[in-house]
């Protein structure tokens, strides 16, 4: 029952992607977002996803087996590509087919296939609890062309819950055009430096929602604007909602009531 996840979360995340296949990618990336904020409600939390000290089966049944599981996968299959993650998992079916499995049977199939280390990966997030909350601030120094990008992990640590490790990617919309780049986040804090060719119109941490972090960003009204009436970025847009309703002047209501009215995704509307 500790390993219930390898049902639940393959479950649910397999829910999202058929909803991709269907109903196309801003449905997807709105379930993943939705996912998401319901395990930043359980901030608290102490219990990883494999635990064994539970009383009763069935408390196991919790967030952690569907939606976290779900993002474990999600985060795997973001930074393995489809193709190579796809063929880990059709390799972990058929070699375990008709058998009771653990998570290490899943690791031992993805280290094998992919020549990574997982260690890492599964062991804050799947042996270990919570997930990293992140305190991010911008500057641009017009003299050097550079973009300063502070990032300060700001959850609560323990001895089961140590600083995460991961890859952040970031997005600067210079102009027309897009420049990613990632950030490999490993301590409290870190500051990281970009050069770019002129000052960026718009900064979006983890434009393609690929790791289970809340992030505190506050774009400045200018950024706010862009972010908002970007149709090809609907996490974007609701994100850039939920800031704008923080504001209270006339301009501010006036925006969100374009929104409403106009908006071509149902949950920016909502």
């Amino acid at each position: 029952w500790s390993h219930i996840w390898l049902n639940e979360g393959f479950a649910t995340y397999y829910s999202l992607l058929y909803e991709r296949e269907l109903m196309g990618d801003d449905n997807f990336k709105n379930g993943l977002y939705r996912n998401s904020q319901g395990i930043f409600s359980k901030s608290k939390d102490t219990i990883p996803i494999v635990y064994r000290d539970y009383n009763k089966p069935m408390e196991q049944f919790s967030f952690r087996a569907y939606p976290k599981g779900a993002w474990v996968l999600h985060m795997l299959r973001s930074q393995l590509g489809p193709e190579l993650y796809r063929k880990c998992v059709k390799t972990y079916l058929e070699r375990h087919r008709f058998q009771t499995v653990v998570t290490q049977d899943l690791i031992d199939v993805f280290e094998e296939l992919s020549g990574l280390s997982l260690e890492q990966f599964f062991d804050q997030w799947v042996y270990l609890s919570g997930y990293p909350e992140l305190k991010i601030g911008y500057k641009w120094d017009e003299l050097t062309r550079q973009a300063k990008i502070s990032v300060q992990q700001v959850q609560m640590t323990n001895a089961k819950r140590p600083w995460f490790s991961f890859p952040l990617p970031v997005r600067f919309t210079v102009g027309e055009e897009r420049h990613e780049v990632q950030l490999d986040i490993s301590k409290q804090k870190e500051d990281f430096y970009i050069t770019l060719e002129k000052a960026p119109i718009l900064v979006r941490f983890d434009p393609e929602l690929t790791v289970l972090a809340k992030v505190n960003y506050k774009p400045g009204k200018g950024m706010l604007a862009v972010q908002l009436s970007d149709t090809t970025d609907v996490i974007g847009r609701l994100l850039a909602v939920v800031q704008q309703a923080e504001k209270k002047d006339k301009a501010s209501v006036a925006v969100l009531k374009k929104v409403l009215n106009e908006d071509s995704f149902y949950a920016v509307r909502v």
